[in-house]
């Protein structure tokens, strides 16, 4: 059983008050993850997927960022390794990215693209 992400979901939906959509699209960069210092909270902006469509700020306090770096150390790897396998075996139903503009905000991709597992 999973029980660490399953607790880290919940801490994230009842400390952040974010909403199922908004929480299970969140990316490890929206985290800091990697350059925040530990013990530092988190604060991040929702655009689009946030309550009501409408932009607002998430504070995530360090409480929920530890058990998030307990899930990452601990179950993430697993997932991870088990959704690639699946999406290898999917890879020509999905596009791929071959190249990414911060600059612009768009990226580049291709649809079918056979592309080796690695």
């Amino acid at each position: 059983m999973r029980i660490h992400g399953k607790r880290t979901a919940l801490e994230l939906a009842l400390l952040t008050g974010m909403w199922l959509q908004e929480w299970s699209t969140l990316l490890l960069p929206e985290l800091g993850e990697g350059i925040r210092r530990p013990g530092e909270p988190v604060d991040f902006d929702l655009e689009a997927c946030a309550k009501y469509g409408l932009r607002r700020s998430v504070y995530v306090p360090p409480a929920s960022l530890a058990m998030i770096d307990t899930y990452l150390m601990l179950e993430r790897q697993d997932v991870a390794e088990a959704s690639a396998r699946s999406l290898a075996r999917r890879r020509n139903d999905l596009f791929v990215v071959t190249k990414v503009n911060i600059d612009q905000a768009r990226c580049t991709a291709s649809w079918r693209t056979v592309v080796a597992p690695s």
